[in-house]
C-alpha cells in the first residue's frame, strides 16, 4: 500500500506538474483556435503563412492540441482519485458530495467572472472572427441571457454537459460521472482482480456504445495504472521512453484528417471505431501512455518538478477555468490594436501581457478559492466521517 501512502500524503509534484502542462496545452489551443486559426484547423484562412498549415497537420500539433491535454486530465484524474478511495477510510456519502463542491465552486466562479465580463461588453469573438476570416472565435458568447447566467453559476454545466459562459465547463460533467465511477469501483470492488476485470467490462461497453461514454476508458486506463503502479516501476527504462514517443505521436492527431501525416493511421483508427471513436481512442492511448511514460521515467518526474512547471501544477485547474474568458475579453482587446497596426513586436508583447494577467488570474483564484476551498471540505469530510461513524 505504499502507493496510496505516497499519493496520498501530498500532491505528488510530477503528476501536478503534467496537469500543468496540459493545462497550459488547452491555452495555447483556444489561442491558436481562436486567433491563428491555420495553426489550429489546417484548412485556415487562404492568406495564412504555409507553415502555420504543416504545423497543424504533423506531430508539432501535440504542443497545441487541447483535445488530447483534457485526456490527459482525465487518465490522470483516474490515477489520483484511485490513490484518494484505495484505502477504503472514505465512505461514499462523504466523497460524492465533497467531490461535487470540489469541482462546482471554482467552476462557477469562473463561469461568473466570463458573466461580468460579458455584461461589461467586453466580449468581443464576432470581431475576432471577423479579422481572423475563420468562425470559430464567432460562434461563442452570444445570446447569454440572465436567466442562462443563473442556470449556470449554480452548476447547470454538469446537467447539460456545456456552458455559453465559459465552454471548457463541458468537462465537468465527465469529471463527475468519472470520479463517482471511481468511488463505485472501489467501494464495490474489493480486490486488484476485481477491479480488473470492472474495468475490462466498462471499457468494453464504451466502446460499444460509443460517443461520449469513450471517456470513461481514459478513467479506466488510470486507475489500471494506480492498481499496478509497483509493475509499472518494474518495466525496462526504454519502455517508457517508447511509451512517450508513441504518446506524443499519438497526441498529434489533427483536428482535421485529410491530407495529413497521420491520414494512412487514421483512416484505420476511424474504419474502426468511426469518425467520432477513432480520434477518442487514439488520443486515448496515446494519453494513456504519457502517464505511463512519466510514472516510468525518472528523467520526466524531474523535469515536472522543476520549479516554473510546478507553478503550473500548482495552478492547473484555475488556469484551465479562466483562460476561455480571458482570451476573448481581455486578449481580444489586445488583438483588435494589434491587427490594426500589423506589428510583430506588439502581438510579441501583447502576449506576453496577456499570459502575465492569465498566470495572476490564475493564482488569485487558486489563492482565494482553491485554498479555503480544500481546507474547508477538509473539514467538511472530517465532520461527515465523524457524523457517519456515529450513525
Amino acid at each position: 500500500m505504499a502507493q496510496i501512502a505516497i499519493v496520498q500524503s501530498s500532491r505528488v509534484a510530477y503528476l501536478d506538474g503534467l496537469r500543468g502542462v496540459a493545462a497550459l496545452s488547452v491555452v495555447f489551443a483556444h489561442l491558436a483556435a481562436g486567433y491563428f486559426p491555420a495553426l489550429y484547423f489546417v484548412d485556415g484562412p487562404d492568406d495564412a503563412p504555409a507553415w502555420m498549415g504543416y504545423f497543424a497537420s504533423t506531430p508539432l500539433f501535440v504542443l497545441i492540441s487541447g483535445t488530447f491535454a483534457v485526456f490527459i486530465f482525465l487518465v490522470l484524474s483516474g490515477f489520483v482519485l484511485s490513490a484518494v478511495v484505495a484505502d477504503g477510510r472514505q465512505s461514499l456519502p462523504v466523497l460524492i458530495p465533497t467531490r461535487f463542491l470540489r469541482l462546482a465552486v471554482p467552476a462557477s466562479v469562473s463561469a461568473l467572472v466570463a458573466y461580468v465580463l460579458y455584461v461589461a461588453g467586453w466580449m468581443r469573438p464576432e470581431e475576432i472572427a471577423s479579422i481572423t476570416h475563420h468562425d470559430w472565435a464567432g460562434k461563442y458568447y452570444s445570446g447569454i441571457t440572465t436567466a442562462t447566467a443563473a442556470f449556470e453559476t449554480a452548476g447547470g454545466y454538469f446537467i447539460t454537459g456545456k456552458s455559453k459562459l465559459d465552454p471548457v465547463l463541458w468537462t465537468m460533467r465527465v469529471e463527475l460521472i468519472g470520479s463517482y465511477l471511481i468511488y463505485f469501483l472501489f467501494a464495490f470492488g474489493r480486490t486488484a482482480l476485481i477491479r480488473a476485470a470492472s474495468v475490462v467490462a466498462l471499457g468494453l461497453i464504451s466502446l460499444f456504445a460509443g460517443g461520449a461514454t469513450l471517456f470513461v476508458l481514459c478513467f479506466c486506463v488510470g486507475s489500471m495504472f494506480f492498481d499496478h503502479w509497483r509493475t509499472i516501476l518494474r518495466i525496462p527504462a526504454w519502455t517508457g521512453w517508447a511509451a512517450l514517443i508513441v504518446g506524443l505521436l499519438l497526441g498529434g492527431y489533427p483536428e482535421a484528417l485529410a491530407g495529413t501525416t497521420y491520414e494512412p493511421v487514421g483512416s484505420a483508427f476511424e474504419a474502426m471505431f468511426g469518425s467520432f471513436g477513432g480520434p477518442m481512442i487514439a488520443r486515448t492511448i496515446g494519453a494513456a501512455l504519457i502517464v505511463l511514460a512519466v510514472l516510468r521515467l525518472t528523467t520526466l518526474q524531474n523535469l515536472l518538478q522543476t520549479p516554473p512547471i510546478k507553478f503550473l501544477g500548482a495552478i492547473s485547474f484555475p488556469l484551465y477555468l479562466l483562460h476561455f474568458p480571458l482570451l476573448f475579453s481581455v486578449f481580444a482587446a489586445m488583438f483588435v490594436h494589434y491587427s490594426a497596426t500589423g506589428s510583430g513586436l506588439l502581438l510579441a508583447a501583447y502576449l506576453v501581457a496577456f499570459f502575465a494577467i492569465l498566470f495572476a488570474a490564475a493564482w488569485l483564484l487558486e489563492r482565494f478559492v482553491d485554498q479555503p476551498l480544500l481546507a474547508g471540505l477538509r473539514s467538511l469530510k472530517s465532520a461527515l466521517r465523524t457524523r457517519f461513524a456515529h450513525a
